[in-house]
């Protein structure tokens, strides 16, 4: 059954200034619809609390919250949103009618968007959405308990982008089932990065928010693959700041987000990270 928490303590909202550098305003309000996740993936934990759908009234009645407090940057916090499709629409057409001007971001699975849910949440003010992908490895995550096929990932990534949303793929560093001796890791690393690149460029994502593995608690920590990972933190390091820089760093990739500043403020914001990233 839905739930209704009640609304945060204004003072405590405005005493912690967030801020991301996606947004026009980088300062924004988190909010919620659903908190945990239907999903039971290997290496997540998220599952743990369940799952429980906020009622949508009360979702509604937050965005106003957010407003009279003067936020235009809004952060959609669930594990896994859209799932649900009939409820999303739902809540995403309830939002259209307030007619609260928002620029919004969030989370989902690839295999999750669809052409209505992307119209129904660019329709809201949707600028950009992050997608779980993890890994270019079908197999690899099929054994991990997430079975996505590379199509969907693909197609996911399409749709939004006929939409005017922006992406963001998100990768566990190393996650593949690759295998080498132990004295030709760095081969190993060497064709996971060739690969990873190959299947960044079909998907074509904004951006990429690469994750170090780390065991959470009440998670199965015991899988070959995810050992493997824990075991190669330093390499792994390094292999991430090898991408980020393969990533970014390239001059196509720079001019698309020079391009999609749209204030000062922004830009000033995107700058300082680009220094704390590249110069630490």
């Amino acid at each position: 059954p839905a739930f209704a928490p009640p609304l945060p303590w204004k003072r405590l909202v405005m005493r912690y200034p967030y801020r991301l550098p996606f947004f026009k305003q980088p300062a924004f309000y988190s909010i919620v619809s659903a908190f945990g996740c239907p999903y039971r993936c290997t290496y997540c934990n998220t599952h743990r609390i369940g799952y429980r759908a906020r009622d949508i009234a009360g979702f509604i009645e937050e965005l106003g919250f957010a407003a009279k407090m003067g936020f235009r940057s809004l952060y959609v916090r669930d594990a896994t949103f859209f799932h649900d499709k009939d409820r999303t629409l739902e809540l995403l057409r309830a939002w259209k009618r307030t007619g609260f001007q928002f620029e919004w971001i969030g989370f989902t699975r690839p295999d999750l968007v669809d052409p209505d849910l992307a119209h129904a949440a660019a329709q809201t003010g949707c600028t950009l959405l992050m997608l779980g992908v993890e890994s270019y490895d079908a197999e690899c995550l099929s054994d991990l308990k997430r079975p996505i096929p590379m199509d969907q990932i693909q197609s996911g990534f399409k749709i939004l982008r006929e939409r005017g949303i922006r992406t963001a793929a998100q990768i566990i560093v190393g996650l593949s089932g690759l295998t080498f001796p132990e004295k030709h890791q760095a081969q190993r690393m060497d064709a996971y990065v060739r690969s990873l690149n190959d299947f960044l460029g079909r998907l074509n994502p904004d951006y990429i928010a690469l994750n170090l593995y780390r065991p959470r608690p009440g998670a199965n920590t015991s899988h070959p693959v995810l050992k493997d990972l824990e075991s190669r933190q330093e390499m792994l390091r390094k292999t991430t700041d090898r991408l980020i820089a393969g990533f970014y760093l390239r001059p196509g990739r720079i001019a698309r987000h020079l391009t999609a500043v749209k204030s000062l403020r922004q830009l000033a914001f995107q700058l300082k990270i680009a220094a704390d990233l590249f110069l630490r």
